[in-house]
């Protein structure tokens, strides 16, 4: 059944964070923030509203905490306007069925997600960093920096980059003697 894109109509949602009573003094927590996104499922649109609380005493250690709803994570990665179920498909059009990107772009469409022909591939690498962490093949350099500098890793932040020619490494002019790994 094909379903115009513009035609579809979001769905309005709220969630709130299940934390309602603060950890450390037992207070009631507050809504503090209505945060709204629009995200792009495969089966429908929603415009979600996702309301942080947290602890409205001055002097509790932990008044500057917001507690999030956590369904947000599972609906839709950070930043981006697609929901995983979106994320998924794609990556599984792509690396089991190998299809190519206009192709995946056009059942998309056909299935009414409002997406750009370019955005398939962008939402491609989301599921490349998505697989990656959850093979656990992070880059060791990158976990150590994250840990040093109190960073938590993201799928934004594991998006593959590009170097200029110039920091490229230089080839040895001998081979080396010995694997290391």
């Amino acid at each position: 059944m094909s379903q115009d894109a513009s035609a579809r109509v979001p769905l309005a949602r709220t969630f709130t964070a299940s934390q309602d009573v603060c950890p450390e003094d037992g207070s009631r927590l507050w809504i503090v923030q209505h945060r709204r996104r629009i995200v792009h499922g495969l089966d429908e649109s929603i415009a979600a509203t996702f309301r942080d609380t947290r602890c409205m005493r001055e002097d509790c250690p932990l008044h500057d905490r917001r507690y999030r709803p956590a369904e947000e994570s599972m609906l839709v990665l950070p930043k981006m306007s697609f929901g995983l179920d979106v994320v998924t498909a794609v990556g599984s059009m792509r690396m089991r069925e190998d299809a190519s990107f206009p192709k995946i772009h056009a059942r998309l469409v056909e299935r009414g997600v409002p997406i750009a022909p370019m955005t398939v591939q962008y939402v491609l690498r989301y599921y490349l960093a998505l697989t990656s962490c959850v093979a656990g093949r992070v880059d060791q350099k990158l976990l150590s920096t994250a840990a040093q500098k109190s960073v938590s890793i993201t799928p934004r932040s594991l998006r593959p980059r590009t170097r200029p020619a110039s920091s490229l490494p230089t080839p040895s002019p001998s081979p080396p003697t010995s694997c290391s790994s």
